[in-house]
């Protein structure tokens, strides 16, 4: 057996075998190679996000100006829901937001998703294969799935296999393109009673939302869109999570400010949403703040010893949401900062 492709039996064997922590077309959230599922219901401003998303990778810029991207990439955005006089307004409501995509973003619309014969079938699948192969992709977004089903039941493990399977052959493809698939349920009725997507069970709400804990399970990325109402106050909330190796593997939960045409998404730095993360945490953060600059280990010591008795896990909490939603920035010195 070649050096190239050594026989891998026992765990020495696998431990003898030369690897890197995995490649990223967009750190955390867009692992290469990788399936990612997105879900989000109807009205959730899902395809306008997917949008901003294809277009900063395609630049090379960060996502959310957070989730930071090697190099710019060629993204095909294949959009089964939206005409091209939609596509082409939402292309311009988000050039306030700059990326020099060049040629590096390939959409097709409604009307091309059916005309070219693109879907989750297996004819549709090949046909997918050889445009991510002729436009040399690193990235394939699939808006989305109820849309390509080809009229099958998505949520059957009979449609969901074969469908999974196409797809990594998608992803075996030279550039080794990364595929994020697109999901709304069409449940009524049952809304109401679904979990949130701030619920400590994120899983569970990623199920409930996708109605196929098949495609959840056997997805590499996790992704969740919501508008959640708390206190009269309506926001929308980035949840996942990713079973990558050598990855974080909760990302967010991060909270949206969305313009008022409801096109171009950032994350919210509000005084108000320091207030929304409960008694704990907005005293945790309130403290950090009156401090300025911090070590990790003095807001644990300073944390813990608060009136509302945080646990060590609640202070950890409290700086990683600071961190993650720019409140804080981390210097060379490993100190903390409050901006």
């Amino acid at each position: 057996m070649s050096a190239t492709n050594p026989i891998l039996n026992t765990a020495a064997d696998y431990l003898a075998l030369p690897v890197s922590k995995p490649d990223y077309i967009c750190r955390p959230i867009i692992p290469r190679q990788r399936l990612i599922l997105f879900v989000g219901n109807s009205t959730q401003g899902k395809t306008p996000f997917i949008s901003q998303m294809s277009r900063d990778i395609a630049a090379g810029q960060p996502v959310l100006d957070r989730f930071t991207c090697q190099s710019p990439s060629r993204v095909g955005f294949i959009d089964a829901e939206s005409s091209g006089e939609d596509i082409s307004l939402r292309l311009k409501m988000q050039e306030e937001r700059k990326a020099d995509v060049g040629d590096k973003l390939i959409i097709r619309n409604r009307e091309q998703v059916y005309s070219e014969g693109f879907n989750l079938t297996a004819g549709g699948l090949k046909k997918l294969s050889a445009f991510a192969f002729e436009n040399q992709l690193n990235l394939l977004v699939l808006d989305n799935l109820f849309a390509l089903s080809g009229g099958l039941d998505v949520s059957k493990g009979n449609f969901v296999q074969p469908m999974l399977a196409g797809l990594k052959q998608i992803m075996s493809l030279p550039r080794h393109p990364s595929v994020v698939l697109c999901h709304h349920p069409r449940k009524g009725g049952t809304e109401d009673n679904r979990t949130t997507i701030l619920d400590p069970n994120f899983m569970l709400w990623l199920e409930e939302a996708s109605g196929s804990g098949t495609l959840v399970n056997l997805s590499d990325v996790r992704l969740g869109l919501e508008r959640v109402e708390k206190n009269g106050e309506e926001f929308t909330v980035l949840r996942g999570r990713s079973r990558v190796p050598g990855n974080e593997q909760d990302i967010g939960p991060f909270y949206l400010r969305v313009d008022e045409d409801h096109a171009i998404a950032t994350i919210d730095r509000s005084p108000q949403i320091l207030a929304e993360q409960g008694e704990k945490i907005a005293a945790i953060l309130t403290l950090l703040r009156s401090i300025g600059c911090f070590s990790f280990k003095d807001a644990i010591r300073k944390g813990c010893a608060l009136d509302v008795k945080p646990s060590e896990k609640t202070v950890r909490r409290a700086v990683r949401f600071a961190r993650e939603h720019g409140f804080v920035i981390e210097t060379e010195g490993g100190l903390f900062q409050w901006v």
